[in-house]
């Protein structure tokens, strides 16, 4: 599983580049020429450049289809996500496929990313199922993903530890959809969408699906390290701040150490060598 650093702009050089794949926020190309010639330089080299659509950083449908097409043509992209609704299964679908007419109405033949979204898991599978029949080429997990597990949410949940419930949330609908990832004609790409805990990460390989998932994007790896605390310390504390992209915040000897230590970690529970 390749890992998407995500870093201020500032450190895309130092951290970035520790990996070829990388999930690049629309609104950050927009507005920050330095992001996307970086991202650009990164894609003439090879890298896999996914197009987020910011629906987490900015809410749902600040950008139409037509820009999201500009922007990914801007940095070089490999895919584009298409536009999603929060925890709403079937606005995620109807977003979807009008997002692919929109593709080919652009003639534009860069591959196409689809969010799964939903309030139950009912509504995963549903969403999954529709958006892999309208023939998309990755499809996405989000860390958002949380509804209640019949059977063990009741039991097992921690209310102490929510990040690592979320986890569970995320890791439960990936193997309960293993049996239709299987049965799919076309391969598809399939990645997850940030981490509420990093340990989420060691389980894959354990459900059958570690040679599946291609990508995660995480911020934790910098964010804890600025905090001088590393992604494995027992329990997991999940920084409550996000990155400012835009910092001008100079890390010290030790952050800069840290940071790289958590890229390691990172990378071992992603068995990304």
């Amino acid at each position: 599983m390749q890992l998407g650093l995500i870093t201020p702009v500032k450190y895309l050089k130092d951290f970035a580049t520790k990996s070829t794949y990388h999930l690049v926020l629309a609104h950050m190309v927009e507005k920050n020429e330095e992001y996307r010639k970086f991202y650009y330089g990164r894609s003439e080299l090879g890298d896999y450049i996914t197009l987020d659509n910011s629906s987490y950083e900015l809410g749902d449908d600040v950008y139409t289809p037509k820009q999201l097409i500009e922007f990914g043509e801007a940095v070089g992209a490999t895919e584009i996500m298409a536009p999603e609704t929060y925890a709403d299964a079937q606005s995620t679908i109807d977003k979807v496929e009008h997002f692919i007419s929109q593709m080919r109405i652009n003639n534009s033949n860069l591959k196409i990313f689809a969010t799964i979204h939903g309030s139950a898991l009912t509504d995963a599978h549903r969403c999954f199922d529709a958006v892999t029949k309208m023939g998309v080429d990755t499809v996405g997990f989000s860390c958002r993903l949380y509804y209640s597990i019949p059977g063990y949410h009741e039991l097992n949940f921690i209310p102490e530890l929510d990040t690592w419930n979320r986890a569970i949330v995320r890791l439960y609908t990936l193997f309960s959809l293993k049996p239709l990832m299987f049965r799919l004609r076309k391969p598809l790409r399939y990645h997850l969408l940030g981490l509420n805990h990093p340990a989420e990460l060691s389980y894959y390989e354990a459900i059958g699906l570690g040679n599946h998932i291609a990508s995660c994007d995480s911020s934790c790896a910098y964010l804890n390290g600025v905090q001088c605390t590393f992604i494995d310390s027992l329990p997991y504390i999940k920084p409550i701040n996000k990155i400012d992209f835009e910092s001008d915040e100079v890390l010290n000897s030790t952050q800069y150490v840290n940071v790289i230590r958590n890229i390691d970690i990172l990378k071992g529970y992603a068995r990304d060598y």
